[in-house]
């Protein structure tokens, strides 16, 4: 059977385009570019570049979903006669750019000729100008796509599809990396706000695995009930990273998922602790515990395993418990104070305990940042609470991280240090070097899989608090623009009045050496790494904003990181 030929579709760009902030920033950055048109590229400072500019341009307004389809531009000018008109420019679209226009201007009756560098679009070979007056209509011949726009999981692949080809478009692969990272980012968030329109909204959604797809113990699933659903990039292919009704996190290959069916089931609703001890069969098991005054532990044991019989055995066990009241803490004299608090605590479970006299049933409560011996504990009760709910616990709090991976961070760049000081490392060529810093100092080796093991997979759908007593920050838009140095001498981020650090929110974490970075020159010192000193840093990545920003963070000013709940 002959194949269909796919139907075209007309998509008016400049009408979406005008839709945002568009003339405006065009307007913005031209005047940036006219700052600077009498300079040579070269002595122009890495944020005013005109490459920087353009890429900016296209970080808020180019859809990758465009790239590379043919494009006609109607566009004003001059004709030969001396009238204005219109003419038209057909080709391949590409991102946004800049071109140098020539203008006359008559001065004490002299007319000057004058070049001034301005935002454009590239469409095929040619970089039209950017103006309203002169961008008078924009064209996009688009294949209709198969799928059913009103089928979800179809219109949902076929977005992530997109994501798949982006890279394999000429312009694309032509792209510096830049502008590859733009695309990418841009991409992720127009189908990650399609996904959080369509199924993040506090419903289950169903998603059917393929039959052949197989974990990494071998085991296959049929389906995961999913309360977030987001799509990543991951080894250079994009995934879905689905967070079941379990909290926890499965990286899924595009292709390994057959169906995504959207319910009206509510997911994980927040308990009332309140009011779910105020239940009548509930509360009379509390208060039959705190009438027995005389009984053996282990029948206080078995009690207390009664109770949880009642309400659940994962209650308490996988609960994180967020609210306001009297906080209690045992002192390591066993003597129990309490001051009123809020408080977001992980739960380690009942226990009952003395206050004020009283036999009182309890939750017991740990602070991941306090020492693991410290107790805390809540009674559920409007006597000592005036709020408090309960949420399941992520899979990252549960495993406390912070303390584990500070110091394995820290040894690891100790580590590097002491390798790029050796003789041996100086000596080496530039490919042994990076094999050197990479693959086989362990320590490095350890901290990157470490990090990658709690940050891709544990925490995945929580954004990163890092907390650090100095910091870089550069949008990621000029960040390729600056080399180490440029950065080093930047001044770094500002504190906020009356605090002694740092909070830098996030949502991807690497650990890296900037200076070893697409490096091809052979390190000769130590005073080849002006901005990291030889020790590996943290760049921690904000794209939740207008601008996504990059967080560079040396390990000796870095203080604690954790999800944020």
């Amino acid at each position: 059977m002959e194949r269909r030929q796919p139907e075209i579709a007309r998509i008016d760009l400049l009408s979406e385009l005008e839709k945002s902030d568009f003339w405006k920033n065009v307007e913005i950055i031209n005047r940036e570019l006219a700052a600077y048109s009498s300079e040579e590229l070269d002595d122009i400072p890495p944020r005013y570049h005109p490459d920087t500019l353009a890429l900016r341009l296209s970080s808020r307004h180019f859809d990758p979903r465009y790239l590379d389809e043919t494009t006609t531009a109607t566009i004003a000018c001059r004709l030969p006669n001396g009238e204005s008109g219109t003419e038209q420019i057909t080709g391949r679209l590409g991102l946004f750019t800049y071109t140098t226009i020539t203008s006359e201007e008559c001065t004490g009756g002299v007319n000057i000729t004058a070049d001034q560098r301005v935002a454009a679009l590239q469409i095929g070979e040619t970089a039209v100008p950017l103006s309203p007056e002169t961008l008078l209509q924009l064209d996009i011949e688009n294949p209709t796509p198969d799928e059913d726009p009103n089928d979800t999981f179809s219109y949902i692949m076929s977005q992530v599809r997109e994501i798949g080809a982006l890279r394999t478009k000429p312009s694309y692969q032509a792209a510096s990396p830049s502008e590859q990272t733009t695309l990418e980012i841009k991409a992720v968030k127009d189908i990650n706000q399609c996904l959080d329109a369509i199924a993040n909204d506090n419903t289950v959604s169903i998603v059917t695995l393929h039959p052949e797809l197989k974990y990494d113990d071998d085991t296959a699933r049929g389906s995961i009930r999913a309360q977030n659903i987001s799509v990543k990039i991951r080894d250079n292919y994009p995934h879905f990273l689905i967070i079941d009704t379990d909290s926890f996190v499965h990286a899924i290959p595009y292709g390994g998922v057959i169906d995504i069916e959207i319910t009206d089931e509510p997911v994980d609703i927040d308990i009332n602790v309140i009011d779910f001890f105020n239940d009548e069969t509930i509360r009379n098991r509390i208060d039959y515990i705190e009438s027995t005054t005389y009984c053996s532990e282990d029948d206080l044991a078995e009690l207390i395993k009664d109770l949880e019989k009642t309400i659940g055995d994962n209650f308490c066990q996988d609960g994180i418990f967020s609210g306001a009241g009297m906080l209690y803490r045992k002192e390591s004299s066993g003597d129990i104070e309490g001051e009123l608090a809020d408080f977001t605590l992980l739960s380690r479970g009942l226990d009952v305990l003395e206050i004020d006299g009283e036999r009182k049933l309890v939750i017991a409560l740990k602070d991941p940042n306090s020492p693991p011996d410290t107790s805390l504990y809540i009674i559920p009760d409007t006597t000592h609470l005036s709020q408090c709910i309960r949420k399941n616990a992520p899979r990252a709090m549960e495993i406390e991280p912070n303390c584990d991976l500070t110091e394995c961070l820290r040894s690891a760049a100790s580590a590097a240090e002491k390798l790029i000081k050796s003789d041996d490392f100086i000596n080496a060529d530039d490919i042994e070097q990076q094999q050197r810093m990479f693959d086989e100092e362990e320590a490095i080796d350890k901290a990157i899989s470490k990090l990658v093991y709690t940050f891709d997979n544990l925490c995945q759908g929580y954004q990163i608090r890092c907390t650090a007593k100095k910091c870089w920050t550069i949008p990621v838009d000029v960040y390729e623009s600056y080399s180490p140095e440029d950065i080093a001498s930047l001044p770094t981020a500002t504190l906020e009045p009356g605090k002694e650090m740092f909070e830098i929110n996030g949502d991807v974490v690497e650990f890296f050496v900037p200076e070893m970075i697409d490096r091809k020159e052979k390190i000769t010192s130590a005073a080849d790494f002006p901005l990291s000193h030889g020790q590996p840093m943290l760049r921690i990545t904000d794209a939740s904003s207008g601008e996504p920003t990059y967080y560079l963070v040396p390990i000796d000013d870095f203080l604690s990181i954790a999800p944020v709940v």
